[in-house]
């Protein structure tokens, strides 16, 4: 079945609501959120928030993951005083982004077109809405997640390859997850179980579902690696 036009204007119809919604009624902070700003605020200070250790480290950028305030840095470099509806912006942008392959799924699967604007109306006006608008990692972080776990099951159902090249940068978009939400480093066994039946179901020998599982794991262990490397120097502790 080819990819609708009308499923591409409703994915943009989808991001252009969420962006109206997030102007009209603006970012949604929280307690964490506090945090998060303070850390861009660091980074963007000096560069000192890296080099710190032992004693002469501040605390407050060691309970709150790098990952978010490196966004609201940017943000605030590039925005000024309008970095919160950038922020809006880009959260809004990377769920309509990582729903892509998932509405490619739905179309290749469900017979039933009403099915997938059910889903693509579920997706978009859910929880999701919600956390493109607040100034907390939930947004980012669940369309890492829905992005990856989406390309490795098309690859499943035969729908596209994965190089080792895209492999190797869905491990590092997932180990950038990993700077914001650690969590997900327990959570990598749903898209290498995922990856390992997709590669078992289209015949691939062992020794290609070990080096496809190797391109993802390598890269997300990379990512992992060099903020457990930092937190060690920081604190000894990682």
């Amino acid at each position: 079945m080819p990819y609708a036009t009308s499923l591409k204007i409703g994915l943009c119809l989808l991001f252009l609501a969420k962006v109206t919604i997030a102007c009209v009624f603006g970012p949604i902070y929280y307690p964490d959120s506090g945090g998060y700003t303070f850390f861009a605020d660091r980074i963007l200070q000096d560069s000192t928030w890296l080099t710190q250790h032992g004693a002469a480290v501040d605390y407050n950028l060691v309970f709150r993951t790098a990952g978010y305030p490196l966004v609201i840095a940017a943000t605030k470099l590039l925005f000024g005083a309008s970095w919160a509806y950038a922020v809006l912006i880009v959260q809004a942008l990377g769920s309509c982004l990582a729903f892509i392959p998932l509405v490619r799924i739905l179309e290749a699967t469900v017979t039933r077109r009403w099915i997938i604007w059910t889903a693509i109306v579920c997706y978009g006006f859910s929880g999701s809405t919600l956390f493109d608008s607040a100034i907390l990692t939930d947004s980012l972080n669940a369309s890492i997640f829905v992005a990856v776990i989406s390309g490795v099951l098309g690859t499943g159902l035969g729908l596209w390859r994965l190089s080792p090249l895209i492999l190797a940068g869905m491990g590092l978009l997932w180990g950038y997850g990993l700077w914001m939400r650690d969590a997900g480093l327990y959570l990598a066994v749903i898209p290498l179980g995922i990856l390992w039946a997709s590669q078992r179901r289209q015949g691939r020998s062992r020794m290609a579902i070990a080096q496809a599982g190797l391109c993802f794991f390598i890269a997300m262990l990379l990512m992992a690696g060099t903020y457990m490397g930092w937190n060690h120097y920081r604190t000894g502790h990682m």
